[in-house]
């Protein structure tokens, strides 16, 4: 059975895999017979994160000084709900989607796409990985990968944009193993884009 991807399925999505958009690092769904079209490489998965996930990661969260311009602002996270809660509530609009990066049935991670417009078919990536603990495994690149493909095959996007502080370069290298090309570097931060 030939798809609109021009792969063949791999097999049909379980009821557990419907419930995650995308599933395992490069995993290509055709969403419109809900059909697995590439294997996976590793056991990530972004699900749409809901107030409980949030809770769960930021139970977990450290802050990174890689990602602070200035570093007078940086002090290490103490989980609060009520912020928990005022941040989850903050990221409900239709000009954005936010996942929870899954690994072994656990929150490691957020990922989203923002500043989405459906005119320009442009969004912004935003990645955030809980702790030290989870960084350095390739995680993130597989997340973005995915990601990638929720913009370009769902949402129809033609450009994905994102930026990092100038100092992270861990993140700098992550986008650019993923594909994104550097485009400019300006007030603290060095910009990047992906065009399908």
């Amino acid at each position: 059975m030939e798809t609109g991807f021009g792969r063949t399925p791999v097999r049909k999505l379980t009821p557990t895999e419907k419930k995650l958009i995308f599933s395992g690092c490069c995993f290509i769904i055709d969403l419109s017979t809900n059909s697995i079209l590439e294997a996976p490489m590793k056991d990530i998965s972004l699900c749409i994160m809901t107030r409980e996930l949030c809770h769960e990661l930021y139970k977990g969260w450290e802050n990174d000084p890689d990602i602070y311009m200035d570093m007078d602002l940086f002090e290490p996270y103490q989980y609060n709900e009520n912020a928990v809660n005022r941040y989850f509530d903050s990221k409900q609009d239709s000009s954005r989607v936010l996942f929870a990066i899954i690994k072994d049935d656990k929150p490691i991670g957020e990922i989203q796409l923002k500043q989405i417009n459906y005119k320009s078919k442009e969004c912004t990536l935003s990645i955030h990985m809980q702790n030290d603990d989870v960084k350095g495994h390739g995680y993130g690149s597989c997340a973005e990968r995915l990601i990638l493909q929720y913009a370009f095959n769902v949402l129809g996007m033609v450009a994905v944009n994102a930026d990092t502080v100038i100092k992270n370069t861990r993140s700098q290298h992550v986008l650019e193993k993923v594909g994104f090309q550097y485009i400019r570097e300006a007030d603290g931060f060095k910009y990047y884009r992906y065009v399908r």
